[in-house]
């Protein structure tokens, strides 16, 4: 009777779900019908709406890439095509907007209960592509205060970290990759790194070239490279929590000219922002002040010369990007990520725009995420490029600049560093957002189900859990 009674609760939770998953696909369609009438009443207002856009776009990269008279016509352009739109909504419509939040707002609440898991969340969960780590020994784990503008520096590792965890804070004038050299001579068996992902990468040549495991702390300012491990940023006291063991997982890095890279290698724009005096105040100013001489109508292409895998040669670039694995880009607004950091393999984005038009077609389609359709923009994969220069490249690798003698031979090194991972690994935002999305069309059908998290014997009818606990 028991078993039939949890039976019958599992298929109501089931229904329950199901229903939820529904609700919510349905509100957010009559949201989306409740703006559309409110639109709809003014039928000129959908064709402003649809001009409006790409002019916004164009625009925009008229402010980026121009200065003086011309930027202040395109600011202005940009405020009245997306600040025009809403007003109009809101001074015709306005009860319509709140109502169409409201719908959007219960439509979330169902699709969360209809996707929340069931069971209460378990305290560990293992990397599905990693093994269990073993214990190395002594650990040490080097906290780079400067990283993310000093906002390392403002971590209280040395409470969060366990207590066999030597913290070692570099000073003024110290060399990261000299300190992690004599950890591991002095015995460490793990090396730990607080900072940005050029810390990062300075450790991690390190860790590679004795092949010991590297835990990965992010406290700089983007952690690219921890964010594709799917460790949380927010969360440094998980992140640390690897130290008392966690997921060993081989992941590939990158080389140019012998030196360590975990993320990527930029020329041309990146390194352009990064040698702005803005660039650490304010990531605005240092583009309006760069990129009208590296993309605006007097800039040339950076005298660059390479080949793509299936024989076209490429002579010049405005901007040059050869990362650690290839990246998967989203329209603007959308972040990069990569769904992969073992396939072995350099991703190569090359970018050449000789004309303001060229740019405004280029800013057009990757607004919806279709930027490989505008001429000069070509992505491959490689496991080796070689670039070739007239001189010194001025680079940004994972975030710091860098100058580069040629020729530039860049590499992948497959599974060459081994990182230990904290328990469980969360999953980034955007690809949490494309996968649920998923599930909750599917739950609506009925294909799919929330993952049960209590354990076998939290599942079984009492009987059976009694049958389990008693040795039958």
């Amino acid at each position: 009777m028991r078993r039939g009674r949890t039976g019958g609760a599992v298929a109501g939770a089931e229904r329950r779900y199901r229903f939820a998953a529904v609700l919510a696909l349905a509100v957010a369609v009559l949201a989306l019908a409740v703006m559309c009438a409110a639109v709809r009443v003014h039928p000129w207002s959908v064709v402003g709406m649809m001009l409006a856009l790409p002019a916004a776009v164009m625009a925009g990269w008229h402010v980026v890439s121009r200065r003086g008279l011309s930027r202040a016509v395109a600011g202005l352009v940009v405020l009245v095509a997306v600040v025009a739109p809403v007003l109009h909504v809101l001074a015709h419509r306005p009860v319509a907007l709140v109502v169409t939040m409201a719908l959007f707002g219960v439509s979330m609440a169902c699709a969360r209960y209809a996707l929340r898991p069931v069971g209460p969340r378990p305290r560990h969960r293992r990397h599905r592509s990693g093994v269990p780590a073993l214990p190395s020994g002594r650990a040490v784990l080097l906290l780079n205060p400067r990283s993310g503008g000093g906002r390392a520096s403002g971590v209280p590792l040395r409470s969060m970290a366990p207590a066999e965890v030597d913290v070692v804070r570099v000073g003024p004038g110290e060399d990261l990759a000299t300190l992690a050299e004599a950890a591991v001579t002095g015995g460490a068996g793990v090396l730990g790194v607080a900072g940005g992902d050029g810390s990062v990468a300075a450790v991690a040549a390190v860790a590679v070239r004795h092949g010991v495991p590297l835990v990965c702390v992010p406290a700089g300012t983007r952690n690219h490279f921890a964010l594709d491990l799917g460790i949380d940023p927010r969360d440094v006291a998980h992140a640390v929590t690897a130290f008392r063991g966690g997921t060993d997982l081989r992941v590939d890095v990158a080389e140019v000219n012998g030196r360590v890279f975990v993320n990527n290698v930029s020329l041309g724009l990146y390194p352009a922002l990064l040698a702005s005096p803005h660039y650490r105040r304010s990531k605005v100013r240092a583009v309006l002040d760069q990129l009208p001489g590296v993309l605006g109508p007097d800039s040339a292409p950076l005298p660059l010369r390479f080949d793509a895998p299936d024989g076209t040669r490429y002579a010049g670039a405005h901007a040059l990007l050869i990362s650690n694995n290839a990246y998967r880009l989203g329209g603007l607004g959308q972040g990069a990520w990569r769904p992969l950091l073992t396939a072995g393999s350099l991703g190569v984005l090359s970018i050449r725009a000789d004309s303001g038009r060229a740019l405004a077609r280029l800013a057009a389609l990757e607004l919806f995420g279709r930027g490989h359709l505008s001429a000069g923009y070509d992505r491959w994969t490689t496991g080796r490029l070689t670039v070739r220069a007239d001189g010194p490249v001025t680079a940004a690798a994972d975030g710091e600049p860098v100058t580069l003698e040629p020729l530039l031979q860049f590499t992948s090194r497959p599974g060459a560093l081994l990182v230990r991972l904290p328990a469980g690994r969360p999953r980034s935002a955007a690809r949490a957002v494309i996968q649920e999305s998923r599930h909750l069309v599917d739950a609506a059908l009925g294909r799919w189900r929330p993952p049960d998290r209590r354990r076998p014997w939290q599942r079984a009818a009492p009987e059976l859990k009694l049958d389990r606990t008693s040795g039958h």
